[in-house]
């Protein structure tokens, strides 16, 4: 692949940071994704989305990932952000990604991972052919108390330190911020097809959050469960299921692809036990 870095501003003139990859032996315009990370993340999403960017352009997408104000490249303070400051940002990293002559306006999918799809969903952007929802939060604000520990202060700012050694200082109004709330009803209105992925057991968002909105979600809609305790999943699968459902909703179904509508093969063994395996639920 070949991959560039590329810059825009928020409504306030900050700089946002990004990098765009295409396939190496393909000219555009290109189908395309806009990986969107989550809660004091990166575009690198600690090597996910490094992973998924040449997962996808591999099969034949050009990806654009970035970062939020106050996280990794972007300028701007995290304790300064807010859910709509958020959902700002990602309707002008949207606005840029459709001005880009590689990419193909008409083919242009999402993929969010935490409180990247809440973002998106806030948002709700029309012309989006089809979405991945990442181990989604469907009370997002509601969680963040705990996450903060005993940094939390509900009338001033919250910090935690993270695992990488870096530390997240949070502002009150995050807390009480409409674009943070109503996720459930966000998600029953918003008509794009949506392929959501969870780590079964994940120990920081249950996965009975993924279960609730793809339940309320439009068809198409189908529901993939992996095997796992982190909030980043990782298992193999997941990559085929990837390139399955932008194949499938923004290639066309003769790509030959895998069918979307079986596990990965390499998931089948009838000796694993259930909680190793990936496991689909299908729209109705």
């Amino acid at each position: 692949m070949i991959e560039s870095r590329v810059i825009t501003t928020n409504h306030e003139g900050q700089r946002l940071v990004g990098l765009m990859a295409c396939p190496e032996h393909l000219e555009g315009p290109l189908p395309t994704v806009l990986l969107v990370h989550g809660f004091f993340g990166t575009k690198e999403e600690r090597g996910l989305f490094d992973t998924i960017t040449r997962t996808l352009t591999g099969g034949g997408l050009a990806v654009i990932r970035f970062d939020f104000t106050g996280c990794g490249e972007s300028e701007g303070r995290y304790v300064d952000t807010s859910p709509t400051k958020m959902v700002a940002e990602l309707d002008a990293m949207l606005s840029f990604t459709r001005a880009r002559p590689e990419v193909d306006t008409g083919r242009l999918g999402l993929l969010g991972h935490c409180m990247g799809v809440n973002t998106i969903l806030a948002l709700a952007p029309e012309h989006i052919r089809c979405a991945v929802l990442m181990a989604t939060p469907a009370r997002p604000l509601e969680y963040l108390p705990a996450f903060m520990g005993e940094g939390y202060n509900p009338r001033g700012v919250s910090s935690r330190h993270t695992s990488l050694g870096t530390r997240c200082d949070i502002g009150p109004h995050f807390f009480t911020d409409t674009a943070g709330h109503g996720m459930v009803e966000r998600m029953r209105r918003w008509h794009v097809p949506a392929l959501f992925i969870h780590n079964e057991d994940d120990a920081t968002v249950p996965s009975d959050d993924s279960r609730l909105l793809h339940e309320v979600a439009l068809p198409p809609k189908e529901l993939l469960l992996l095997p796992g305790t982190s909030h980043t999943p990782r298992h193999p699968s997941l990559y085929e299921a990837l390139l399955n459902w932008y194949g499938q909703f923004l290639i066309g179904p003769d790509s030959g692809r895998a069918d979307t509508t079986r596990p990965d093969s390499r998931t089948e063994d009838p000796s694993t036990s259930p909680l190793e395996s990936p496991r689909r639920v299908h729209g109705v």
